[in-house]
Parts: structure tokens; C-alpha cells; sequence
């Protein structure tokens, strides 16, 4: 019987992943995305996956693979869209955000949080942290926030206890 609701909910984790992938990296929606972890945690009743324990996110395409790590990943279902549509996926504890290529891209922070368009509201990802970090090759942007709208594809990174600090380097 616990097996039966399992696989729905996994299905979902993968899917939840496959809609953050696929506008930040310009990719294919379609593509396998793999999760590895120490354990995954199904509550079906609480309509929650949990990948608990050096949790790896990556997604194969032709143009490269993109790649969450993290120390846990929290993904919420059964929002107010279709059913087992995905309401919030939160990513905790050494969150890095990678796309190899040339140059490579990179995001890091202590959290990333996903909530897809629902009620009138865009979808965004924030990253939060002490250190928000934004990389393009050894160009960097630093704050301790970002919030990137997939709608517009607009990002906004600030600093509560200072100034954001970018570096720019010429390709």
C-alpha cells in the first residue's frame, strides 16, 4: 500500500525539479532529471517528499547538465493546480545551483526556495544566505538574497548589512 503513493510522490519531486531547470538554463522541460540522497521521506497524508543527505539534482541535456546539490530538499504537492501539482520546493544547507560550460554558471546560498505561478503570482526562486553568491566564469555577484522571476527572467540580489558587490571580468 505505502508503495503505491511512493512513486506518485517521487514522480513529483522529479517534476518539481524538471520546472525549475528548464527556464534557468534554457533547457529541454523533457530531459531525465536523476535525484540521488542518503534517504528520501514520503508523507503522503502531509502531500511531502524529503530527500534528506548530500541530495544531488541533476539534469541531463544536449547543451550540458544542470546540477542542484544540497543538504535536504522539501518538496510540497497537491497545491491548488491540477492534482499533485507542485506548491513549494525549498532546498536547505549548502545550496549550489551549477551549469558546466564555458564559462561555467553558479549559484550558491544556504537556501533556495521554488514557488511555481499560482493565484495571480509570477513563479520565482530565491536564494537566500549568508554568503548569496552569483558566478559567471571569475565574474561574481555577491548579497545575501536573490529573487529571479521566471516569468520575466528578471533577478534582484541585496544585502541587508551592506552594499551587493559585483566584479565583472571581460570575456
Amino acid at each position: 500500500m505505502k508503495r503505491q503513493h511512493l512513486f506518485p510522490s517521487l514522480g513529483i519531486a522529479i517534476c518539481a525539479w524538471a520546472a525549475i531547470v528548464a527556464p534557468l538554463s534554457h533547457a529541454e522541460p523533457q530531459a531525465p532529471v536523476t535525484i540521488t540522497a542518503v534517504r528520501l521521506e514520503v508523507a503522503h497524508a502531509n502531500r511531502t517528499a524529503r530527500f534528506i543527505g548530500k541530495v544531488k539534482v541533476t539534469q541531463t541535456q544536449a547543451a550540458g547538465s544542470f546540477v542542484l546539490e544540497s543538504d535536504a530538499v522539501q518538496v510540497e504537492y497537491g497545491g491548488t493546480g491540477k492534482g499533485g501539482a507542485i506548491s513549494r520546493l525549498e532546498a536547505q544547507g549548502n545550496v549550489v545551483l551549477s551549469k558546466p560550460g564555458n564559462p561555467p554558471e553558479m549559484a550558491t546560498g544556504d537556501k533556495a526556495v521554488y514557488t511555481p505561478a499560482q493565484r495571480g503570482q509570477e513563479a520565482q526562486l530565491v536564494l537566500s544566505g549568508r554568503s548569496v553568491t552569483l558566478s559567471r566564469g571569475p565574474s561574481r555577484l555577491t548579497g545575501d538574497r536573490l529573487v529571479y522571476s521566471l516569468k520575466t527572467q528578471q533577478a534582484t540580489v541585496t544585502n541587508s548589512q551592506g552594499s551587493v558587490k559585483a566584479t565583472f571580468v571581460p570575456q
